[in-house]
């Protein structure tokens, strides 16, 4: 049997959380999908993987998450995790009473969020490569706000929205001050957040036809803009291709296929939109380090975690009760 303290180590002369009722609370509006969970037991788990982008952070207690390519991380209080579309995650529960935040936003959502931020570098880069706040004071300050935006969405007040659209660009801010400079730039000129916005019809266009090869000229037609234009438009908006965006999107739904599926990868790869069966290999071997078939033995049962299947979870509307879904 395993020894506890009272206290662990990491919230050792931490500032008091506020109460938090330990609510399960699950809210949604323009674009956001919100939640404010407790898990009460210990070693539950779970996995899934959404159409929308997903950052979450954690108050009290500790969780094993794993992302995408990345090893298996212990999260714990002032730790947060980001997962892109189509990327599988799954996660267990270390300790009773575990306290956070997740959530699930549309792209759009962002360019109002994070400003002049380039937000997208940390979505964009595989999960292995995405930065973690490593600083005790960073730690106890995201604790700290994301205590305050747990209390906006369990207690759910007039204005609650646009607080916790403040918050978050404050909570990414705090989370890009780790990163190397050359990984994300500090600042974007003023025009590139009405870029941002002129660009996100194609996003939103390869976000929900993931398995779809997208002409960039369709892309164009979307965004109102000649294909020349949108070119130049989307790369410096978003710092890199729209065919780059677009392989990203259409490997991360491979990755699903891969994980969910019983299709062969030659299948796969006709389906997510490659040449053929070694143009996806290539890809794939080139994006996560391994070949597709290496991929889903790995993760389809990781030795340090066991868990289901991932269980896709479509965010389409903006219908959402109060619920006790973990996640």
């Amino acid at each position: 049997m395993r020894r506890r303290s009272a206290q662990p180590e990491w919230e050792g002369q931490w500032p008091p959380l506020p109460e938090l009722h330990h609510a399960d609370v699950s809210h949604a509006a323009g674009g956001l999908w919100c939640h404010a969970k407790t898990d009460a037991l210990e070693s539950d788990r779970g996995s899934h993987m959404h159409n929308t982008l997903e950052l979450g952070w954690m108050l009290r207690g500790a969780k094993r998450y794993r992302i995408g390519d990345a090893r298996a991380m212990i999260v714990r209080p002032g730790d947060m995790w980001f997962c892109t579309m189509w990327e599988p995650h799954s996660w267990e529960v270390l300790r009773p009473h575990t306290d956070f935040v997740s959530i699930n936003l549309s792209p759009e959502v962002l360019i109002e969020t994070v400003g002049a931020l380039s937000w997208f570098r940390v979505f964009a880069v595989p999960a292995s490569q995405r930065p973690r706040i490593t600083d005790p004071g960073l730690r106890r300050l995201v604790r700290t706000v994301g205590g305050e935006l747990h209390q906006e969405i369990a207690q759910h007040q007039r204005g609650w929205q646009a607080r916790l659209q403040l918050g978050l660009g404050y909570l990414l801010a705090l989370y890009l001050r780790d990163w190397p400079a050359d990984a994300y730039p500090e600042s974007l000129p003023p025009d590139r957040v009405s870029r941002l916005g002129r660009v996100m019809p194609a996003v939103s266009l390869a976000a929900v036809k993931p398995g779809v090869r997208i002409d960039r000229r369709e892309a164009a037609r979307a965004c109102s803009v000649s294909p020349s234009r949108f070119h130049g438009l989307f790369r410096e908006a978003m710092g890199l291709t729209f065919e780059q965006f677009c392989r990203q999107a259409r490997l991360a739904y491979a990755r699903h296929l891969l994980l969910t599926s019983q299709l062969t990868v030659a299948a796969i790869a006709g389906q997510t939109g490659f040449a053929g069966e070694s143009h996806f290999h290539r890809a794939f071997a080139e994006h996560h380090g391994c070949t597709p078939a290496v991929y889903r033995r790995y993760l389809g049962a990781p030795p340090e975690l066991t868990h289901p299947r991932p269980l896709y979870v479509d965010h389409t509307t903006e219908d959402m009760d109060e619920s006790r879904a973990s996640g």
